[in-house]
């Protein structure tokens, strides 16, 4: 496929996805996330990369909290404004946790590699200061 076709079916499915419903589109996310959890590769992953709902997309959120509660890791890309196509992805915990009194949802998994060279796993402890502390 071209790219003047590849963005013209781009347009044509968002124009379909936009005209849903709310309730339509609700419906649509539970019954993807369904199908999505009758795959092996899903099932056998301990780590599963998703998108956060934006813009009319099927909701995602159901699945997310399926996968969290089977005790796999989701991580969520964040897309640099800054740099074109540049993403990193984030963890978002089981519930948001308490770190130098400040509640946290999701972690940055940029530096991955660096934490496993480390050693650092589950159970380790680590020291975490705020940025404000480092001035």
């Amino acid at each position: 496929m071209n790219a003047p076709d590849r963005k013209e079916l781009r347009k044509r499915i968002k124009s379909l996805r936009e005209s849903l419903s709310n309730e339509a589109r609700e419906e649509a996310g539970k019954r993807a996330s369904d199908l999505a959890l009758t795959l092996p590769e899903l099932g056998e992953a301990e780590t599963v990369a998703l998108y956060m709902t934006n813009r009319g997309e099927l909701p995602t959120e159901f699945l997310i909290d399926r996968l969290l509660s089977m005790g796999k890791r989701v991580v969520l890309p964040r897309v640099d404004p800054l740099v074109k196509g540049k993403m990193t992805f984030r963890a978002r915990f089981k519930g948001p946790v308490r770190l130098c009194g400040t509640s946290v949802q999701y972690a940055t998994l940029h530096n991955m590699d660096y934490i496993e060279n480390l050693g650092i796993d589950e159970g380790c402890r680590a020291v975490c200061r705020k940025q404000e502390s480092f001035r």
